[in-house]
């Protein structure tokens, strides 16, 4: 995640605050990249071709088995593109509600 003022922000005031406030933003950057959700999907789902095995966290299924992909809320946007980057090879279906802008 990048600030796009992080400079403007971080250089406002003495040296002392500039030092805190760079060290607030950069937690704050660490927590937001942290919980993003394409990332927690990409790190927690596997599809090895060979065995054609889906793996969610340690828990394998049989790829021959229809998958169905359902979900609603405003994370399910970056979830359902990790999962599309994720199951390319696959054919699956399903629905998602992703929230107006």
């Amino acid at each position: 995640m990048r600030i796009q003022n992080y400079d403007e922000i971080v250089h406002f005031s003495s040296s002392l605050r500039k030092k805190a406030r760079g060290t607030v933003l950069d937690l704050f950057c660490s927590a937001v990249e942290t919980v993003d959700p394409y990332r927690i999907v990409s790190d927690n789902l596997i599809y090895n071709s060979e065995k054609r095995d889906l793996i969610v966290r340690n828990t394998h299924f049989s790829s021959s088995r229809k998958i169905w992909v359902i979900g609603a809320g405003k994370a399910i946007g970056r979830m359902a593109e990790a999962l599309e980057r994720v199951l390319s090879e696959l054919e699956y279906s399903g629905i998602i509600c992703v929230p107006e802008r």
